[in-house]
């Protein structure tokens, strides 16, 4: 066990979990700074221009981004990995101004609940572009080792947004907020190009047909999957704003969840370090299972004692961070702290290794009838419960889903062997 822990620390291992901590820590300032400053009602509009967003950011690049993970990862020709991430660029960017303009359209024709919600909207219309080419290339840098240069760009980002974020909304209010957004993803993507020239330059590769068709194929399965995982969230506070319609609960519904889901950092640390290793031996089954169960329970064990802690310090929390006003949000943070510690710590790791080894139709399937229960149980829940009605569906979908996923990959990778759809 030392000797693991030895080999991990001389990794890059804790140098994406120290990045994701600082991104995390920093990444929670930015709601506690505008429930401080903002009304209730003006946060409420933020939240719901970014609801609606979040629609148009869940389809970014028609999942050329994360299908860049698996291909780029592969130990075969060196080469592909430039015409794999050259085609990730233009097929992504291509795709997503056109579900932009699609989308900036419909949007005309919706009755926006709150005030000025529809003009922050399309104020903040294009940071979903903006983001999808920057995850491309982030998720290019970690298929390549370079997670020192990922960690860094990841911290400057966050630091850089948190800054202008303060000073341009105490300038400006909400256009100092919109602003803060656009300037510090423009100066982070020049960053990247600027220390990763040689790794990201374009080399003289073309794909062959069949390469092109697997890798749009399995591009297309992943924003279905990855839709349909984001979309429950999304969907949720959708209901909250317009089945409840009540700007108090939409506003103590962001405090609430912000501590909690934010706590997923460190899932999301383990699976940024370990996917590319799952992609690479997607072939050695019995290496693929013994590395699921190890990185499984650890994380299981570590996200009880998690939801113990807020359980135990949700109401101290609250009342240090956001102040008396949202001390009624306090039993709301305690429900949401344990629905996504079962997303954290029994739900991701199984469907990234999933998404990792190639079996993307099985997570296409389970996130969709996921969705779906979670929608039905959202619907019908929040007459009879409110707003917890919202947390006791996502405890439910996000359990069935985490079986789920634990029996399909002991299946895959136990029983049948089979190889992936690719």
């Amino acid at each position: 066990m030392l000797k693991k822990i030895i080999k991990l620390i001389k990794s890059d291992f804790f140098a994406v979990l120290a990045s994701n901590t600082l991104v995390k820590f920093i990444a929670f300032f930015p709601s506690v700074f505008l429930a401080r400053f903002l009304t209730k009602m003006e946060l409420a509009e933020v939240s719901y221009a970014d609801n609606l967003l979040s629609y148009l950011l869940t389809f970014a690049g028609l999942g050329f981004s994360a299908a860049v993970l698996r291909y780029c990862a592969k130990k075969d020709d060196e080469n592909k990995y430039y015409g794999y991430y050259d085609v990730a660029i233009k097929y992504g960017t291509i795709s997503h101004v056109l579900f932009l303009v699609v989308f900036a359209v419909v949007c005309i024709f919706i009755n926006f609940k709150y005030g000025n919600a529809k003009l922050i909207f399309y104020l903040l219309l294009l940071t979903p572009l903006l983001q999808n080419i920057y995850d491309t290339c982030m998720n290019y840098l970690r298929t390549q080792g370079r997670f020192k240069l990922y960690s860094v760009v990841n911290v400057v980002y966050s630091v850089l947004k948190l800054v202008l974020l303060i000073g341009l909304t105490d300038l400006f209010a909400i256009n100092g907020m919109i602003a803060a957004r656009y300037i510090s993803m423009v100066i982070v993507m020049a960053i990247i190009i600027f220390f990763s020239k040689g790794l990201l330059k374009r080399k003289e590769y073309t794909l062959t047909k069949e390469e092109k068709k697997g890798f749009c194929k399995y591009s297309i399965y992943t924003v279905i999957t990855t839709a349909c995982s984001s979309l429950m969230p999304i969907n949720a506070l959708f209901i909250i704003n317009n089945v409840l319609a009540d700007p108090n609960a939409t506003s103590n519904y962001k405090v609430a969840m912000a501590l909690p889901y934010n706590m997923m950092f460190i899932t999301s640390a383990i699976v940024i370090y370990f996917t590319p290793m799952f992609a690479e031996h997607d072939k050695d089954k019995k290496w693929v299972w013994s590395k699921s169960v190890k990185l499984g329970v650890s994380t299981m064990i570590l996200y009880v004692f998690i939801a113990l802690f807020f359980l135990v310090s949700s109401k101290l929390l609250v009342l240090i961070i956001y102040g008396e006003k949202y001390l009624d949000a306090v039993p709301l943070m305690c429900g949401l702290a344990v629905a996504y510690a079962i997303q954290a710590g029994l739900q991701m790791i199984p469907m990234n290794i999933l998404y990792a080894i190639g079996y993307v139709k099985n997570n296409m399937v389970n996130l969709a009838v996921t969705m779906v229960v979670e929608l039905f149980l959202d619907v019908v829940l929040v007459k009879y419960f409110g707003i917890f009605g919202i947390v006791y569906a996502t405890i439910v979908g996000s359990a069935l889903s985490a079986t789920e996923y634990w029996i399909y990959l002991f299946y895959v990778n136990r029983i049948k062997g089979e190889e992936s759809v690719q």
